[in-house]
């Protein structure tokens, strides 16, 4: 039984033991012509200029390493809250879902957030297919299943086909709520000729859920008044 233990425990170590990745081993391609760019899209959700020539400029200022989302001991980067999820960019069809990235079966433990339906969703506007993930299903990563080709990709690279990037992190600018990042799927698999690598087949905006004020006050008046029980008891 322990060697049958020790067996399974290497097995997930070893699917799991690709070389780190870091924002400078990824490059953003330019996207296909009449396409919007990464650059243009990040621009237009938070409506600023960045200056940057390219969508990867733009990366290598923004990203996030694919390493501090890959494998088991994935990175909490929204903390103990919940998030809203947002599609803000589409070019086809898509199935969005999220699992638990401690388990080695990631398609058994699927749970689904919602479809975006391609064309292009307008990336400086809401209303678009959206999701709210809560604090107590952390971890998790993500998984995208395309509708035009069939494909299944993942956040963690360690589970896609020859451990490339399929999903880019890129934080929001310094005057954003933070914990508010974009997601960007290249939505192709390696051995698919027409993959272009321009991270923009499906754009995610996911931001925290910050309570509002009268939540906050009732929280408080709750605290205040479990205190004051407590106080009455001791007395």
């Amino acid at each position: 039984m322990n060697k049958v233990l020790l067996s399974l425990v290497l097995a997930v170590l070893v699917s799991f033991s690709a070389a780190a990745i870091d924002v400078a081993d990824v490059n953003v391609q330019p996207a296909y012509p009449g396409e919007w760019e990464l650059l243009d899209i990040y621009e237009a959700i938070f409506g600023v200029s960045t200056g940057f020539a390219t969508s990867d400029a733009l990366y290598e200022a923004v990203g996030v390493d694919p390493d501090d989302y890959n494998g088991p001991d994935v990175l909490h980067f929204f903390g103990d809250q919940d998030v809203a999820l947002e599609a803000r960019y589409a070019t086809y069809t898509h199935d969005l879902y999220f699992y638990d990235p401690v388990l080695p079966d990631a398609v058994a433990n699927e749970n689904f957030l919602f479809t975006v339906t391609g064309g292009y969703v307008n990336p400086g506007a809401g209303g678009s297919p959206s999701a709210v993930l809560t604090a107590s299903v952390q971890p998790y990563g993500f998984s995208l299943h395309v509708g035009q080709t069939g494909a299944t990709l993942y956040s963690e690279y360690g589970r896609n086909e020859e451990e490339r990037v399929q999903m880019l992190m890129l934080a929001a600018p310094d005057s954003y709520l933070p914990g508010t990042y974009l997601l960007a799927w290249e939505d192709r698999l390696n051995s698919d000729l027409q993959a272009d690598w321009d991270y923009q087949d499906l754009v995610i905006m996911v931001r925290p859920i910050v309570p509002e004020p009268a939540s906050i006050v009732l929280m408080g008046l709750g605290i205040a008044a479990q205190s004051l029980r407590g106080l009455r008891k001791l007395v």
